[in-house]
């Protein structure tokens, strides 16, 4: 069943998918604020004072929506990948084989909730 008041025609639906594509939702933040939003999103650790792994890196202010899907994107193919490798090397502790398949799974599903996104960030262009 479809609802009018949430259709659009084909212009704006593009118009509306390049604005939020070239959106930079972290540029009108303080580094303190996009600091929070690295440790709520669980990139970084609770600790201010870590600067060590993923708490070394910080993401730009000037980061579009876009930018975010395709790192996303492929960040999770190598996640795909590792996980992949680590089930069929045969190396794995009883358990463990299990435990990789279950977060390539999640992986998998991540993926297709991207997809989602990418539909709706890059229409009519997916990748």
């Amino acid at each position: 069943m479809s609802d009018a008041r949430f259709q659009s025609s084909p212009f704006e639906a593009s118009a509306l998918a390049e604005a939020v594509r070239l959106a930079r939702p972290f540029a009108s933040l303080s580094e303190a604020a996009r600091l929070e939003q690295l440790r709520l999103s669980g990139m970084h650790g609770p600790a201010f004072d870590h600067r060590i792994g993923c708490e070394a890196f910080e993401v730009r202010a000037d980061l579009t929506v876009g930018d975010a899907c395709e790192t996303v994107d492929q960040l999770l193919k190598q996640v795909h990948g590792t996980l992949d490798l680590l089930v069929t090397s045969g190396n794995l502790q009883p358990g463990q084989a299990e435990s990789c398949a279950a977060c390539a799974v999640l992986a998998k599903q991540a993926s297709g909730a991207l997809a989602v996104v990418k539909a709706a960030v890059f229409p009519g262009n997916l990748r």
